[in-house]
């Protein structure tokens, strides 16, 4: 009994450990068939570094831009996009949604195996083999940093725009700051950079801790804070290996809710809750396994009645 106990408890602090550790990731490109699948379901930071390395190398692109979360996990994007609503029109991240929607490709990947800090450390791995400028911007209060990259502010758009005027890729890196209602207009105002040939991701720099409120919206991080972490993950996203064919998520059947606006009922590019399920599930098999335990152990006394007396 105390070993299936034990057992199931152990399992549910793993699956919430591994849950805990994955990041999600949106790509979307201007270059038809970039991305080979539409939904990757399994994916890893070293495949992630890979895709960035084969972007860079293939030379067809003008500008690869990353938007980092600080921290963020698959499960919270239902709550940041509002695709729990029959007419989401993409909650506070409007502009994203359309620019993913839109695009010539797009993939979706939502859970990313990290150890950490995840784009800072991708990013600091590859950044030898950028030809063009590698350019972080940011909040100058935030942490994130990667080394030999020139760091700008989020209010900087036209200098970054003269520094990018040149025919090679270049990389930017944008570390969304923790007020989440200012995030669609900083996505808006640095995709005007993004030039007619582009690939684009959004993701985060880390997985969010375990006793994060699941409602996004009204568990904002400081501005400061996010994107220090957002900094931090672009760092450490750079060092992945072979990147798989480009993948490209399919945004669920484009079905219109029938409204004057067709808006898009379907938008479920993002799976419910982890952390909840877990807990359920771990809970409804504490109670089958003790139940069963306690019916083997069961054991009926032994019957004993008063003996019967002779009537005379």
């Amino acid at each position: 009994m105390k070993f299936i106990t034990l057992f199931i408890l152990v399992n549910i602090i793993l699956g919430a450990a591994i849950a805990s550790l994955n990041v999600p990731i949106l790509g979307w490109s201007s270059k038809e068939k970039f991305f080979s699948k539409s939904q990757i379901n399994e994916y890893n930071q070293h495949q992630f570094k890979s895709l960035l390395s084969h972007i860079i190398k293939d030379g067809s692109f003008e500008t690869l831009t990353i938007f980092v979360e600080p921290k963020l996990r698959s499960d919270q994007l239902s709550a940041i996009f509002d695709s729990y609503s029959s007419k989401s029109n993409g909650g506070n991240l409007n502009t994203l949604k359309t620019s993913f929607e839109s695009a010539a490709s797009n993939v979706y990947i939502p859970y990313t195996q990290t150890s950490g800090s995840f784009v800072s450390s991708v990013i600091s791995q590859i950044k030898d083999e950028i030809n063009g400028q590698l350019i972080v911007a940011k909040d100058f209060n935030s942490q994130f940093d990667i080394e030999g990259a020139t760091i700008v502010s989020l209010d900087s758009v036209s200098d970054i725009s003269n520094i990018m005027k040149n025919k090679v890729l270049d990389v930017l890196i944008v570390v969304l700051p923790n007020e989440i209602e200012s995030q669609d207009q900083i996505i808006s105002k640095f995709e005007t950079l993004s030039g007619s040939n582009f690939v684009s991701f959004f993701t985060s720099e880390s997985a969010s801790e375990v006793d994060i409120k699941m409602n996004f919206q009204h568990n904002v991080i400081s501005r400061q804070e996010f994107v220090s972490h957002l900094v931090n993950a672009d760092s450490a996203s750079k060092h992945s290996s072979e990147a798989p064919p480009a993948p490209t998520p399919a945004p669920s059947s484009s079905s219109s809710s029938g409204s004057e606006e067709g808006q898009h009922k379907y938008f479920n590019y993002f799976t419910g809750p982890i952390m909840e399920t877990y807990l359920i599930i771990g809970i409804l098999l504490a109670i089958f396994f003790t139940g069963l335990c306690c019916l083997l152990d069961l054991q009926v006394p032994d019957r004993y009645e008063a003996p019967k007396q002779k009537v005379l």
